[in-house]
């Protein structure tokens, strides 16, 4: 009796730890928090050194908040870029940045982030040192939810940075500015095109003048049936003096005659 007793008793402790099996087991998956991706964005892929772009971790399919974090952020070629500073966001109750040669690590806990969607749990600010490039690589070692579950991380962007010289850029923009061509003043030609013009007219108006002049004098010259005899050089050089010979041929026998008789006249009236 007392063996058949033990038996039954063992059994069911057996068969209570079974159950406690399968309960946890459900209760563990029940707990489990979803897949997810990292994002990293940076504002800008491109500066100038001694400029800073702000870069963001973004856990893309958040389904119960955020409150855990324990990542390394590193930049592949700490000579063109560093890390200045990093923001945790969800007001953790506790959080860790140490430096590193190549970046940071982080490491937060009793975060308070937005439950379901894309969170952002990090802003890094880079800064460009050097011309060149880098890739900004997140290790999410540890990702859980705010109740305690642990996140699968499927996968995380890498972008690169690239980094340019300040001083090749400013030559650069000096170059193009001392490069733009100034605007021509015309009103100096303009004036000259102006005087010149104004000689020609006061040239063509001159020359219409003395053709006038010439007109007006060829006018006076002549007589309105035609045109005007021939002066004799004795009297258009105001010579008083004039030849028997030289009056005949001018003005033939009967002026000759006439002077005669007039001549003849004069001297009968005299006497």
């Amino acid at each position: 009796m007392a063996a058949a007793t033990t038996r039954r008793r063992n059994r069911f402790a057996a068969c209570a730890l079974a159950l406690v099996v399968i309960l946890a087991g459900a209760v563990s998956v029940a707990a489990a928090a979803d897949t997810t991706d990292l994002g990293v964005s940076p504002e800008a892929d491109t500066l100038d050194s001694g400029a800073t772009t702000e870069v963001d971790v973004i856990v893309e399919n958040a389904d119960d908040g955020v409150g855990a974090i324990n990542a390394t952020v590193t930049l592949s070629n700490p000579d063109v870029a560093s890390i200045e500073d990093v923001t945790i966001h969800g007001d953790p109750g506790l959080d860790n940045v140490t430096e590193r040669d190549d970046g940071v690590d982080v490491s937060a806990a009793l975060v308070d982030t937005d439950d379901t969607g894309r969170v952002t749990v990090l802003t890094l600010v880079v800064r460009g040192e050097s011309a060149g490039e880098t890739a900004i690589d997140v290790n999410m070692r540890a990702l859980g939810d705010e109740d305690g579950a642990a996140y699968t991380v499927a996968d995380a962007e890498r972008p690169t940075l690239t980094v340019d010289d300040a001083s090749s850029s400013n030559d650069s923009d000096s170059s193009d500015s001392n490069s733009v061509e100034e605007p021509v003043d015309d009103s100096e030609d303009d004036s000259g095109a102006d005087d010149s013009g104004d000689a020609a007219d006061e040239s063509s108006t001159g020359g219409s003048s003395e053709s006038s002049g010439d007109d007006d004098s060829d006018a006076s010259t002549g007589s309105g049936d035609g045109p005007a005899e021939a002066i004799p050089e004795e009297l258009e050089s105001g010579g008083n003096e004039l030849s028997t010979d030289r009056f005949s041929t001018l003005y033939g026998p009967a002026g000759l005659l006439g002077i005669v008789a007039i001549g003849a006249l004069a001297i009968y009236r005299f006497r």
